[in-house]
């Protein structure tokens, strides 16, 4: 029924969906209380979260997001955000996607040491084991610390709805960036949606960005819903195709 998922990964979220402590509502300030006092007991403990869930009668999962969103206490933030905390989370976020070409940059030369078999060579370090809050390969949790005042879910939201390069601090999605978008999925021969490396495939775009132009693509053509991810591929690459014929006719007169 799920083929694109294992096991453990079914058994985990039918576990999260029908756990009882997932229906209670929201935390109590109580719970909230206990919740942190719990943490800080077993702070030394690598499953500190499923613990304190069965003492408090919630789920890990759902303990673990509460404690994400009100580990600052006092110091969090809520509404309108200052100019100061903006231009303080471009810069964060800026930082760490240079950190990150440096670290790929590194990660590629140890690669090619270990196909080579020169010594000294040390495996690549793993994927972040909490991807809640991970996009387009930018980890909002330590940004979320640094910054100080604001949850790593709002930080996210704050950054791809507002501060990120969009439509319009990066320019506006062109004509040639729909084209290049829909040639990118034709060659690709991706059979699903979720086969698609969005991040790659439009220069200078981000996966974000090009999966919401591809969502907004998708509606223009008649019955989408209905349709596979194969046909709506081929019908705006021909539909694209004659545009772009159109629009060299026009320069041409």
């Amino acid at each position: 029924a799920l083929p694109r998922r294992k096991i453990k990964s079914v058994r985990n979220c039918v576990a999260r969906m029908y756990h009882p402590g997932n229906h209670k509502g929201i935390f109590t300030a109580e719970e909230n209380k206990r919740l942190h006092e719990l943490l800080q007991k077993y702070s030394g403990r690598t499953n500190k979260f499923n613990i304190v869930g069965k003492l408090i009668g919630r789920s890990g999962d759902i303990c673990r997001a509460v404690w994400l969103e009100t580990r600052l206490g006092d110091k969090m933030k809520y509404g309108r955000w200052s100019s100061e905390e903006e231009n303080r989370l471009r810069l964060l976020v800026t930082e760490q996607m240079a950190a990150r070409k440096e670290k790929e940059a590194a990660e590629m030369k140890l690669r090619l040491e270990q196909m080579l078999e020169v010594k000294g060579a040390v495996a690549v370090s793993p994927a972040p084991s909490n991807p809640s809050h991970y996009r387009d390969g930018i980890n909002f949790e330590p940004i979320s610390d640094w910054l100080g005042t604001r949850a790593p879910s709002k930080c996210m939201r704050k950054w791809y709805h507002k501060l990120s390069p969009s439509l319009f601090s990066s320019g506006e999605w062109a004509l040639g960036d729909d084209i290049t978008l829909v040639r990118a999925l034709q060659s690709g021969s991706y059979e699903w949606p979720w086969e698609v490396e969005w991040d790659h495939l439009v220069p200078n775009r981000t996966a974000e960005l090009a999966k919401r132009r591809w969502r907004s693509m998708l509606k223009s053509l008649p019955d989408y819903l209905e349709k596979s991810f194969n046909v709506c591929v081929e019908e705006l690459a021909e539909k694209y195709s004659s545009w772009r014929c159109r629009q060299v006719l026009e320069n041409l007169k």
